[in-house]
């Protein structure tokens, strides 16, 4: 999904933005204004994400930002499906009431340049003349639980003394993306983190 391959049919989300919805900080600061900008370069459903995703450090670096401004990090209840429990809620961090997900599936690399924050229309937007958003494509057999699990059992090591049967299990979710409408999508990508923790 944050793949970046240059090859629309077979990349990420990267590959379906269009060019002028990505705002390139140039490895600037992460700061309010930069994260407005990025949330109204989305057009569809009246000009309002449905969701905001990053990984797990560019989510503190907003709640930083909240926090150097004296503002404690604004939260929205939300319902996730965790594949081990199954549907839970809670509560997320948000922006703007819009909810702020982590992924950290996404390329957790230091570098600035492989840094970007996506701010999407998911699905039907649900007007009138409806806009199609971000879309993940699954099987019809997976629509009702999109994870697939698999296990099996695990091989003696008799030459190193173990002969533990473990069990290993492997979690999938096929997917592909698909984007309806260039309104439905922006990036905000090439910043520095703020507020980090100088213990690493």
């Amino acid at each position: 999904m944050d793949t970046a391959t240059g090859v629309p049919a077979t990349g990420g989300l990267p590959d379906l933005c269009a060019p002028g919805n990505v705002l390139n900080l140039g490895g600037a600061a992460l700061s309010f204004p930069c994260l407005e900008q990025a949330f109204d370069l989305v057009t569809a459903n009246s000009g309002r994400p449905t969701v905001i995703m990053s990984n797990s450090a560019s989510m503190r670096s907003y709640r930083n930002l909240c926090w150097a401004a004296g503002i404690e990090p604004p939260q929205m209840p939300w319902r996730w499906y965790d594949p081990f429990e199954g549907w839970m809620s809670g509560l997320v961090t948000s922006f703007k009431g819009v909810p702020w997900l982590i992924n950290d599936m996404m390329d957790q690399a230091p570098a600035a340049t492989n840094r970007r924050i996506y701010f999407m229309v998911l699905g039907d937007d649900s007007k009138p003349t409806p806009t199609r958003g971000v879309t993940g494509i699954r099987p019809a057999s997976l629509m009702s639980n999109p994870i697939v699990k698999r296990s099996t059992q695990g091989v003696p090591d008799f030459a190193n003394e173990d002969v533990k049967m473990t069990k290993d299990v492997w979690l999938t979710m096929p997917a592909g993306l698909a984007l309806g409408s260039q309104g439905a999508l922006s990036i905000l990508q090439n910043f520095a983190h703020v507020g980090t923790c100088a213990a690493g």
